[in-house]
C-alpha cells in the first residue's frame, strides 16, 4: 500500500484491533513527526525526584514518555546505530538530576555513561570492578528488605535526600560473566522493594543475549531499531503482528544523515505505553550532558545513608567531585558503533560472540568458550545468508584474519579438546574496534 499511497519505506504503520479482528488502525507517516525536536530539556541540578516519571522521549503525536524509575527495572535493546547509547545517556542525565537518587553504571566494552562526567557516583568497566560493583548493590538490596519496616519505611523504601535510592545502568549486558548475570537476576528479586533497580542496555533481545529470567522481569522494555527475532522475546510473542515493529525503523549507517534515519526512535511497552506508536528519545550530545554533570556535582551528589551501608556490610563510594573527571571530545554525530560495524571482520566477531553465547559453554574460570565446529554449525543456521556455506576451516580463517586466536586445545565444558576460541579474547577485540572507530569519528588516530 506505500507505493499508491505515495509513503516512504516502513512508513505504513498496522495496528489490528484486539476486539475486532476485522478492523485495523493504518497510521500513514507523510512527514518526520521529530522534525525539530530539541534537545533534553535543561532541569536545575538536583531538582528532580526519583519518585516522579522522567521525561524521556516524546510520541510520534507530540504526546511525552515520562519513564517511572521508582522501582521499575527497565530494558533497552537496540542494534548498531540505533541511537541506545543516547537514550541510555538521556535516562541516565534525568537521574542524575534527582536529589534522592545515586546513579551507578557499568560497561565491560565501552564508554558508558562517561559523558555525564562526575554525575555517576560509581563506575565500573573491568569485570572484577563489574562483579563487586553488583555485589554491593545486591548487599544493600537484601539490607534494605530485611530492615524495611523496622526502618519506618513500611512496604517498600521511600527514597528522600537523606536515603537515596539506587539505580544500576548495565550496557552490553551479554558481555557480562555469567556470576555478574546471576547477580543482577538476584537484585531482581529484591531491588523492586529496596529501590535498587537495574536499567539494561543489550544489543539483542534473544535469549542467548539477555536470558527469558531478564526479559519476563522488568516493568518497562524499549525497543530502537534492531533485529526482527529480537522482538518475540522482549516484547512477547505475536507483538510483531500487533503493531509493535522496532525492526522497519531504520539505524543510522556511515556517512547518512541522522535525519533520514530512525536514529533514537524506538517502541515502548510499559510505564504507561499500551499502543504501538514510535517514540523518539530526547537527544543530548556527550559535551552538553557533561556541562549538566559537572553543574550537577557541584551542587553535591546524595550519598547512600549509613544505616544501609552498615548493615550490608558495603564501604560508600567516593563520590566524584566536579574537576575529577575531563570532560569529552567532540564527536561525529554517527555513533561509533555504527562506524564500526561497517567492517565485516567486527561483524563476525559479534556473530561469535552470540555464538559462544548461544551454544558455547562457561569453563571454571567463568570464561564463555566454544568450538569451531559447533560454532560454524550455529552460524549456518542462525545467519545462513552469510555463513550458509562456512565450515570450520572458513571460519577459522576468517578469525585469524579478523585479529582472533584461534586455539588449538579449548576445551567447552565436559566436552574434550578441539580448536576453538575464548570469548573474553573476542569480546576484547570487539573493545578495541569500537575504540577505534570512537577516536576515527572524533578525528583522531587509535592510538592518539
Amino acid at each position: 500500500m506505500e507505493t499508491p499511497l505515495g509513503l516512504g519505506v516502513d512508513r505504513l504503520l498496522v495496528q489490528p484491533h484486539k476486539n475486532l479482528r476485522s478492523d485495523s488502525t493504518l497510521r500513514l507517516v507523510m512527514r518526520n513527526p521529530f522534525a525539530g525536536m530539541g534537545e533534553l530539556e535543561k532541569v536545575k541540578p538536583g531538582s528532580l525526584s526519583i519518585t516522579e516519571p522522567l521525561l524521556i522521549a516524546r510520541r510520534m503525536d507530540a504526546k511525552p514518555f515520562l519513564l517511572p524509575a521508582l522501582g521499575s527495572h527497565v530494558l533497552v535493546v537496540g542494534g548498531p546505530g540505533s541511537g541506545k547509547s543516547m537514550l541510555l545517556r538521556a535516562i541516565g542525565s534525568r537521574i542524575s538530576d534527582c536529589y534522592d537518587a545515586q546513579l551507578w553504571e557499568a560497561d565491560p566494552v565501552g564508554p558508558g555513561l562517561d559523558a555525564l562526567g562526575p554525575a555517576v557516583a560509581r563506575k565500573a568497566r573491568t569485570m572484577p570492578q563489574i562483579e563487586a560493583l553488583l555485589e554491593d548493590a545486591l548487599k544493600i538490596a537484601k539490607a534494605r528488605a530485611t530492615n524495611i519496616l523496622a526502618w519506618g519505611h513500611g512496604d517498600n523504601w521511600r527514597p528522600s535526600a537523606k536515603e537515596p535510592a539506587l539505580v544500576v545502568m548495565l550496557d552490553e549486558y551479554k558481555s557480562l560473566s555469567a556470576y555478574a548475570k546471576e547477580l543482577v537476576i538476584e537484585i531482581f528479586g529484591v531491588g523492586r522493594k529496596s529501590r535498587v533497580t537495574v536499567i539494561i542496555g543489550s544489543l539483542y533481545g534473544t535469549a542467548d543475549a539477555i536470558g527469558e529470567a531478564i526479559a519476563g522481569a522488568v516493568a518497562v522494555r524499549i525497543m530502537l531499531p534492531c533485529r526482527h527475532k529480537d522482538i518475540e522475546l522482549v516484547f512477547g510473542a505475536g507483538a510483531g503482528a500487533q503493531g509493535w515493529r522496532p525492526d522497519r525503523l531504520h539505524p543510522l549507517v556511515e556517512g547518512e544523515d541522522p535525519d533520514d534515519s530512525d536514529v533514537g526512535c524506538c517502541y515502548i511497552m510499559g510505564g504507561g505505553s499500551k499502543e504501538p506508536l514510535i517514540y523518539r528519545s530526547y537527544p543530548l550530545a556527550p559535551k552538553e550532558a557533561y556541562a549538566r554533570g559537572v553543574a550537577r556535582a557541584k551542587v553535591g551528589l546524595p550519598q547512600l545513608d549509613r544505616r544501609s551501608l552498615k548493615a550490608a556490610g558495603v564501604t560508600a563510594p567516593e563520590l566524584p567531585k566536579a574537576d575529577d573527571v575531563p570532560a569529552p571530545e567532540e564527536t561525529e554525530a554517527a555513533e561509533p558503533e555504527a562506524l564500526a560495524l561497517e567492517d565485516p571482520a567486527l561483524e563476525l566477531l559479534m556473530d561469535v560472540l552470540d555464538g559462544i553465547d548461544a551454544v558455547g559453554a562457561i569453563n571454571r574460570d567463568g570464561n564463555g568458550r566454544g568450538h569451531l565446529d559447533t560454532l560454524a554449525t550455529w552460524l549456518a543456521a542462525e545467519y545462513p545468508d552469510v555463513y550458509g556455506d562456512w565450515d570450520q576451516a572458513r571460519l577459522s580463517k576468517e578469525l585469524k584474519a579478523a585479529g582472533a586466536k584461534v586455539h588449538g586445545s579449548v576445551r567447552v565444558g565436559s566436552e574434550g579438546p578441539r580448536s576453538g576460541v575464548k570469548g573474553e579474547e573476542i569480546a576484547e577485540l570487539i573493545k578495541e574496534a569500537q575504540d577505534a572507530a570512537e577516536a576515527a569519528a572524533e578525528g583522531e588516530s587509535p592510538e592518539s
